[in-house]
């Protein structure tokens, strides 16, 4: 991975404090002052390798129970029926993310609810009775076992000593 930035040993310490905690001051980590960390920060993030901070929220303690993943496979694969999904599902908060996917299923979606008959209400709103589309599978979460969103980000050594 070749990061846009002077020192890329710094910047992979950089990226990894930051994925584990964005609040957190990098300064005495990296042995930088906090106005070096912003402006390498500020770059990172010109550079599109930082696309934003948030704070990561439990689904369950707010009241979102169910997770679910629906996959969505179309009558055609033309352009339209890929434009004509994504904007219903855009329109759905509860639909958290959207991959366009290779093999049989042409659409993954992953949803967040409150309880099971709200997902049975966001299925027939957003899906049943579009022409476009020829079928649809649902699996619901038992239990996450894993969530991550860190990349293996590694350290190089610069050759400074």
């Amino acid at each position: 991975m070749s990061l846009p930035m002077q020192d890329p040993c710094i910047d992979a310490i950089d990226l990894k404090t930051l994925q584990d905690n964005a609040s957190a001051t990098k300064a005495e980590r990296v042995g930088l002052s906090p106005s070096q960390c912003s402006r390498r920060r500020t770059a990172l993030e010109k550079a599109g390798i930082i696309e934003g901070y948030k704070a990561s929220l439990s689904f369950p303690a707010l009241g979102f129970d169910v997770t679910a993943f629906v996959q969505i496979r179309f009558h055609s694969h033309a352009i339209e029926n890929n434009d004509r999904l994504l904007r219903v599902l855009e329109a759905e908060p509860n639909v958290l993310e959207i991959y366009s996917t290779t093999g049989s299923w042409n659409i993954i979606a992953k949803v967040v609810v409150a309880r099971l008959t709200d997902f049975d209400d966001l299925i027939n709103r957003a899906f049943i009775g579009k022409n476009y589309i020829e079928q649809i599978q649902t699996m619901i979460v038992l239990k996450r076992l894993k969530l991550s969103n860190h990349l293996p980000i590694k350290a190089q050594p610069t050759g400074k000593d």
